[in-house]
């Protein structure tokens, strides 16, 4: 295995069917990491945003004098 790992890795490449093949399945690979920390990163700033809208609701019913506010909610 490593020796076939070698020889896909050689920029010599020996053969250029499978150099393409590799570096085509490393830009496939590549772009899914990146697509997948771009989604990543928007849901959590989504759940950050949601957290920042919950807090601002806890405190406004707070303020109004509401008895039974509870920052836990069940959790």
């Amino acid at each position: 295995m490593w020796r076939w790992l070698g020889r896909l890795a050689d920029e010599g490449h020996r053969s250029e069917t499978i150099a393409a093949h590799w570096h085509r399945g490393h830009a496939v690979a590549y772009g899914m990491l990146i697509l997948g920390y771009a989604g990543m990163i928007l849901w959590h700033l989504a759940a950050a945003a949601r957290h920042r809208r919950a807090a601002r609701l806890l405190e406004s019913a707070r303020r109004a004098g509401a008895a039974d506010v509870d920052d836990d909610q069940g959790c």
